[in-house]
């Protein structure tokens, strides 16, 4: 599958700055490199209120972040990157 990163994710990374949220994320970004569709994405769920709007869970440490990503037929594009209590009171 086909990445498409914005600028915001970069802004949301380099504002966490964690070391071990980096490496996870690495990882994650090569999972779905290699990934056929998006049913081989490990920890990849649909939004309730949207049609292609989909978050990616990401473990690092003790901290849960999560991904805010739109799905597109062959490409991800990544949008947010957040830990998981702020985007339970803003989303």
């Amino acid at each position: 599958m086909q990445i498409v990163v914005k600028a915001s994710f970069y802004r949301d990374w380099n504002k966490i700055g964690n070391k071990e949220l980096s490496r996870v994320l690495r990882k994650k970004i090569n999972e779905i490199e290699s990934a056929g569709n998006i049913s081989h994405i490990s920890h990849l769920k649909k939004l309730r209120n949207y049609s292609s709007r989909y978050k990616i869970e990401i473990i690092a440490g003790k901290k849960i972040y999560w991904a805010l990503c739109i799905v597109w037929e062959n490409k991800i594009e990544f949008l947010r990157l957040k830990s998981e209590t702020y985007f339970k009171k803003n989303l």
